[in-house]
């Protein structure tokens, strides 16, 4: 053997450390990202504050409200979002008056409502509403509301309930936090995407130029 042919050597091959290297690498996790959900907060505030009979058909043209009561009620939106309450919705979303009285009040119409023009010349009666109205975060609206298609619009009492739906969109029934049902009857819970107030008038006197006196 000659004295100059190559000796194996000691240590570690260069492919040993890369492999070791790859290994000790430390792992970073990746968190997928979580599906959004819209959260739903809690549902509007009702108050339903005065009621009257309209006198005959005098208020038709003006106003839309055809014979029957009228009432005025106070929504608020008690969430840091806005809201909308469905108040033109049709079909199954339609405002609901559920009556223990006599009289059948049908919802037919509303309108806006500004308490602190009772006793202006123009009036408190605003601009009629549609399918729904928004309400800002943390505020109030007023609604005038036309209830009835009563061929005798007599001063009676008015006892039940006012049911409406509502949501965090404009398009009735299309909040996904919100199921619509069951459909309030006044013997049920109803689904999460309704909300509603009591009312109890001893009579309902005839409106005075198309609305009742509201205090507030």
């Amino acid at each position: 053997m000659s004295d100059f042919e190559p000796q194996p050597t000691g240590g570690v091959s260069r492919r040993t450390v890369t492999k070791a290297m790859a290994w000790a690498v430390p792992a970073i996790a990746i968190a997928a990202p979580a599906p959004a959900f819209a959260a739903s907060g809690p549902p509007p505030q009702i108050t339903v504050l005065a009621a009257c009979k309209q006198p005959g058909d005098s208020c038709d043209n003006q106003w839309g409200f055809i014979k029957g009561y009228t009432f005025v009620v106070k929504f608020t939106n008690v969430e840091s979002q806005p809201i909308y309450i469905y108040t033109g919705a049709a079909g199954a979303l339609a405002p609901i008056f559920d009556v223990t009285s006599p009289v059948p009040f049908t919802y037919a119409s509303a309108r806006l409502f500004d308490p602190a023009l009772q006793n202006s010349p123009t009036g408190p009666i605003g601009a009629a509403v549609g399918t729904e109205v928004q309400i800002a975060a943390n505020s109030s609206i007023y609604v005038i509301i036309n209830a009835g298609t009563n061929s005798n619009s007599a001063n009676t009492s008015a006892v039940g309930d006012l049911f409406l739906a509502w949501g965090h969109t404009a398009t009735p029934g299309a909040d996904p936090d919100h199921p619509y049902t069951p459909v309030p009857t006044g013997t049920n819970t109803p689904g999460s995407g309704w909300f509603g107030g009591t009312f109890n008038f001893a009579s309902t006197n005839p409106c005075s130029n198309c609305f009742p006196t509201v205090n507030v």
